[in-house]
């Protein structure tokens, strides 16, 4: 096992900065995750780690050893891709055995590992079909073994559940989870998909535009995200971002007002903000109007919202309103029935508005 440490690494292809002064760690047996939209460098600063890209500027450590002169071979990590890459004329075994072979290990220690590792991932009874006999999941377990088998410093995925359905992500992410857990390995997963995030890593990191704007436990990242991007790339369903003014210490869209918090309202009195409300957030007043105006203004904001559109999930029901030139998201029970055109009283309470500057997208409360 090892750590990994990444220092002010910088990459360009031509003119287009790819990756940004990036510094990043990860502690002896860590799974962390890198996540972002395509194009953001997550799986560029894979390949830096991987030595497959030099950096322009910056240094990689692993277990302490600055390895930015070594050849992939020579760094110990093993990789999981996207596209398994496999070779189709082995069999699984063989598959297995390949990174062993090229270690110049004995025959009968070649055997060995790949039964154990076979067993481990629920190959026992698939080591002499070729992968053009397996389901997606079964090759991406072979491709996970392969990487296991080397017994590795570090494992490096880059997106490796992006090929298979839904129900193979969930039941690849449970495996590829139980396999860090029992190995130990310090880890570095790559994804685009914040689901898969913010259930894998210990810590997750949030790349924009080839740097890393933040980084923390899946949970504290989602609570507070540092800006109105990482608010809106987090969270499924994700975070309504309303742009607005503060006037008098309101801030207003459509029917909707939102007073600011006193001691803060001086602050930000003309400034162009984005309120940010996470769709769980937003609940539905079934109250006559001028009770629930007057409980629900004390603690958040209210407003009476015309539904623009209703998507019935089974267990939740996605609410879209009408906000002006806006629209605003409500994630609610599975069982209530809305009608596109109807209008409903929302209630917001206080503890779930955000507030970032609208200009720098920083977070300001």
């Amino acid at each position: 096992m090892a750590t990994l440490e990444l220092e002010h690494v910088t990459v360009r292809f031509g003119a287009n900065v790819v990756l940004d002064d990036v510094s990043l760690s990860l502690a002896d047996g860590e799974f962390v995750v890198l996540v972002g939209p395509s194009g953001c460098g997550k799986s560029t600063l894979l390949r830096v780690v991987a030595g497959l890209v030099r950096p322009e500027r910056g240094t990689v450590r692993i277990a302490g050893r600055a390895v930015d002169e070594l050849e992939p071979p020579e760094r110990d990590l093993a990789m999981v891709f996207q596209n398994y890459a496999l070779y189709p004329h082995k069999t699984v075994a063989q598959n297995l055995a390949f990174p062993l072979e090229l270690r110049g290990l004995a025959r009968d220690a070649i055997e060995r590992r790949v039964r154990e590792t076979a067993a481990g991932l629920g190959l026992g009874d698939l080591l002499e079909r070729k992968p053009g006999a397996l389901s997606g999941g079964q090759m991406q377990r072979v491709a996970l073994g392969r990487a296991l088998i080397r017994e590795p410093k570090l494992f490096l995925f880059d997106e490796p559940l992006s090929n298979l359905d839904a129900k193979l992500r969930h039941e690849m992410r449970a495996e590829i989870a139980r396999l860090v857990a029992r190995t130990r390995i310090t880890s570095l997963y790559v994804t685009h998909d914040q689901s898969e995030a913010m259930t894998l890593g210990h810590r997750i990191v949030v790349l924009e535009r080839g740097r890393a704007v933040q980084a923390g436990a899946p949970l504290e990242v989602f609570a507070r995200p540092r800006t109105s991007f990482v608010a809106g790339f987090i969270g499924s369903p994700p975070m309504n971002l309303i742009p607005g003014r503060v006037h008098a210490g309101t801030f207003a869209v459509g029917p909707l007002r939102v007073a600011v918090d006193a001691p803060r309202a001086a602050d930000v009195e003309g400034r162009e903000l984005v309120l940010g409300v996470r769709p769980h957030a937003v609940c539905i007043l079934e109250t006559t109007l001028q009770d629930s105006m007057g409980a629900a203004d004390a603690d958040g904001a209210t407003a009476e919202l015309e539904v623009a559109f209703v998507e019935a999930l089974g267990t939740q029901t996605l609410v879209t309103f009408r906000l002006g030139e806006h629209e605003l998201r409500a994630s609610l029970d599975g069982d209530v029935r809305f009608r596109v055109g109807e209008r409903r009283r929302i209630s917001i309470s206080r503890s779930g508005l955000h507030w970032f500057d609208q200009g720098s997208g920083l977070r300001i409360v």
